[in-house]
């Protein structure tokens, strides 16, 4: 019963090794032979991270990049023109930074929109007008006179403040102050052109041997000068500075805007026609005769 029982053994034996080789599996040894009671479960896998992987893009597609060229003009475009605006004239300049005091040294001497012949006269400057240096462009200044900015030859313009003539033995300083006075009552908010104008009137009747030989006695002769016919109200005006320059200038044998004969004026809105009179010029509001 016993051998019996071993050979049954080894005939099982012998049948799983032919059945193993068959299936092509290699021969399992006899420590490797286990009892399979139930289905195999495999346990789930997980792979192993590599270091430093790069993750793989989610896409191989690439967007096509955005051209940096303009591309020509599509048929029925057109190309829209720049406005291009008409420049002012400019010119070099270099600035006074202080923008020190001038006058012109001639009569009616232009003033221009832009530095040379070729350009706009503004107005005319007197001889002596006061002017404020603001820059300059090659042979010209760029100056303000009277409220009113343009260029002036440098040949017309003396930088610096006007000098003032020493007084003569002849005038007083009473007499200076009461000729300026008339002049600024005659002329008041007017150009020192028109100032001298009337200076010169005054110092033409005082050298003319028809006229008495004292700026006093000039001023107040009757029917002469109408802002000196109430005395009183006269002496108590101040006259301004630009008055003053120009009454020590023409009495002290400045240079004169007029010739010796002219010595009557008038207000401009009354006309040149004036009987017995030779119509002269124009300066500022008055008229000027001989």
């Amino acid at each position: 019963m016993r051998k019996l029982q071993q050979v049954g053994k080894t005939v099982l034996i012998c049948v799983l090794l032919c059945s193993c080789t068959a299936c092509g599996a290699p021969a399992l040894k006899e420590s490797e032979i286990i009892a399979v009671t139930m289905p195999l479960v495999l346990p789930a896998t997980t792979e192993t991270p590599i270091a430093n992987a790069v993750p793989a893009p989610a896409s191989t597609a690439t967007e096509e990049p955005e051209s940096t060229f303009s591309s020509g003009p599509t048929a029925g475009s057109t190309k829209t023109p720049v406005p291009t605006g008409t420049p002012s004239p400019t010119w070099p300049m270099k600035t006074f930074k202080y923008k020190p005091d001038g006058y012109v040294t001639a009569n009616a001497v232009n003033m221009r929109v832009g530095p040379g012949t070729e350009y706009q006269v503004l107005r005319k400057a007197g001889y002596h007008a006061a002017v404020t240096m603001i820059a300059e462009s090659g042979d010209w200044y760029y100056v303000l006179l009277d409220g009113m900015e343009g260029f002036i030859s440098k040949e017309f313009v003396h930088v610096g403040p006007l000098p003032t003539p020493e007084s003569s033995p002849k005038y007083s300083d009473d007499d200076i102050y009461m000729a300026a006075q008339m002049i600024w009552l005659e002329a008041k908010g007017g150009t020192y052109e028109e100032f001298q104008a009337i200076a010169t009137v005054l110092a033409n009747r005082i050298a003319s041997s028809r006229y008495p030989s004292t700026v006093e006695d000039n001023i107040f002769a009757p029917g002469q000068f109408t802002v000196a016919d109430d005395k009183e109200w006269f002496l108590s005006k101040e006259p301004d500075s630009t008055a003053m320059r120009a009454a020590d200038s023409m009495l002290n044998g400045g240079e004169r805007v007029l010739e010796s004969s002219v010595m009557y004026f008038r207000a401009k809105r009354l006309g040149t026609e004036w009987r017995n009179r030779k119509y002269i010029k124009t300066i500022g509001n008055h008229c000027f005769f001989s």
